[in-house]
């Protein structure tokens, strides 16, 4: 799944790249609030010959119930789910918490520079829109191995990017420890 698709240009390259290594039994959803997402991106799957595999799903990734509903309805199914350039941060605790054991969390985000400097591209603008370093890695780690948390600048304008990736490991069981009088 990818959460905040756009164009669709990101989940289309993952569906091409699966087929071409063989793997044709997984489905592609993209979701975004984007009315016009839907027709562009199905076109877009067409053009790309993936068209059998996606599907487009119109959510306002802000409602943040609707989202859990749709995690929980495809648990069995769910092997990723990825955004780029796109945060909520709410969301992000939902996924967190809704993602499958094996499940995999990618994630590609602008994030402050790492030698403390502020914030000084046009875009994005304002400071909630932006990782903190290690954000991810501290909203996830308790759960899920971190595999790839790295920080590269984007080609075009320099702007620091958080690449992170995690698999769900097996949720832990929290017990009480009682004294015993």
């Amino acid at each position: 799944m990818d959460f905040g698709c756009g164009s669709g240009r990101d989940i289309m390259f993952l569906a091409e790249e699966m087929r071409a290594q063989g793997v044709t039994s997984w489905r592609f959803y993209g979701v975004d609030h984007n009315k016009a997402g839907m027709a562009n991106t199905i076109a877009f799957a067409g053009r790309r010959g993936v068209h059998a595999a996606y599907s487009f799903v119109q959510m306002d990734l802000r409602k943040l119930d609707a989202v859990r509903g749709i995690l929980r309805k495809h648990q069995n199914d769910i092997k990723c789910v990825f955004g780029c350039r796109f945060l909520h941060r709410d969301l992000l605790a939902v996924v967190r918490d809704e993602l499958p054991v094996g499940g995999v969390f990618a994630w590609s985000h602008f994030a402050m520079p790492a030698d403390g400097r502020p914030w000084t591209w046009p875009h994005p603008s304002k400071s909630r829109d932006i990782l903190g370093r290690d954000e991810l890695v501290t909203i996830f780690a308790d759960e899920f191995e971190v595999l790839v948390n790295v920080f590269e600048s984007d080609s075009d304008h320099g702007r620091p990017l958080n690449q992170f990736i995690a698999v769900r490991r097996a949720k832990r069981h929290h017990t009480s420890d009682k004294a015993s009088s």
